[in-house]
């Protein structure tokens, strides 16, 4: 039988640790790897003694594989190397890298994951996992931080988007997608390779993409790019204040545009709100648009279900108590915001 792992730099809330780990245990993960950003004493409360899950503290080997010997500055490249790390320790036969936002489903519904990864040539290294979005569709009933419906990457959406979305929101799309449309790297193990943010390479740095992939064999990474109101715009407003990020560019126009216009709006909570309805919700009459033009799917990953089955005393995951964990963890940068931009979490949280 084939096996395969899942690794992710975190920095959320316990709770959804808990559930990404929960989800791909469940889905038949042999090891569940969490490399943590930042100490996180709720989550190894609540993951500790899990079979299958490895906590890993910030620096823990002492930044010391492939000689580096010290943290990486960027988020991107403390990513690469925590995935890398593990590839080259993993037992499984396959190591998947993503983020804590994004949870693997295969596909077609009743697909597995095993036997997908069987079917891949001996000598094909690794398998793009292609992205789906997450998006809420207005007026429809929210039962937890995982509601909604997936939208796919639009080829021709930079010349039929706008007709779709209005100008306005089309400006805050690449790709019809308010996040990434690369997708994530699912690597064979003991093949001396290494993994970027959505690639294999061959080469850690300067990094070489390994060109043995095969491109789509029905693996998806679900991408729940902002759970919450308040989780988008904490991290739009994150993204904004790094002073990393644009060394070198990490973000697409679009991306950066809604940076722009939460920094912006920073003080006005009506106008973030429809920043965020703008990125992240569409209407039925969009959701119909997406529908025709089979850009748009309806699947129910039940990922709260699945993590519950081997996650004891999972977390409430409605967004109301979701908010409040993030805002429990997230109060020294709130204080921050606070001061710095005047940024109040109150009218956005619970959402």
């Amino acid at each position: 039988m084939v096996s395969w792992a899942v690794v992710a730099m975190a920095d959320e809330p316990a709770s959804l640790l808990a559930a990404w780990a929960g989800h791909h245990l469940e889905m038949g993960a042999a090891e569940v790897h969490l490399c943590l950003d930042r100490p996180n004493p709720e989550a190894v409360a609540l993951l500790s003694g899990v079979k299958g899950v490895h906590l890993h503290e910030d620096g823990e080997d002492a930044w010391a594989f492939r000689s580096i010997g010290r943290r990486p500055k960027t988020q991107n490249g403390r990513q690469k190397y925590h995935a890398s790390r593990i590839l080259a320790q993993t037992r499984a036969d396959w190591l998947l890298h993503c983020d804590a936002d994004e949870f693997l489903f295969p596909t077609p519904v009743g697909e597995t994951v095993e036997r997908i990864l069987a079917r891949i040539e001996p000598e094909k290294t690794w398998v793009q996992a292609l992205v789906a979005e997450r998006v809420r569709v207005r007026g429809r009933p929210v039962q937890d931080i995982f509601s909604g419906v997936f939208r796919l990457p639009w080829e021709r959406f930079e010349t039929e988007g706008a007709a779709l979305y209005g100008a306005e929101a089309g400006e805050l799309l690449h790709h019809g997608l308010s996040g990434h449309h690369m997708g994530k790297a699912m690597v064979r193990a003991g093949r001396g390779l290494c993994i970027g943010v959505h690639h294999a390479l061959t080469r850690y740095d300067p990094p070489e993409r390994d060109p043995n992939l095969v491109p789509a064999a029905g693996l998806r990474v679900l991408h729940f790019d902002g759970l919450t109101e308040l989780h988008y715009l904490l991290k739009m407003l994150r993204y904004g204040l790094d002073p990393h990020f644009g060394k070198p560019d990490p973000h697409a126009g679009p991306r950066w545009r809604q940076i722009s216009a939460v920094l912006d709006d920073v003080q006005a909570p009506e106008r973030l709100e429809l920043i965020h309805m703008a990125a992240k919700t569409i209407t039925p009459a969009q959701a119909q648009g997406l529908a025709e033009r089979i850009l748009l799917r309806r699947w129910a990953p039940e990922i709260g279900a699945r993590a519950a089955t081997v996650i004891p005393n999972l977390p409430d995951l409605t967004p109301v108590a979701f908010d409040a964990d993030l805002m429990a963890r997230e109060a020294a940068l709130l204080e921050a915001l606070r001061l710095k931009l005047g940024f109040d979490p109150v009218p956005h949280s619970g959402q």
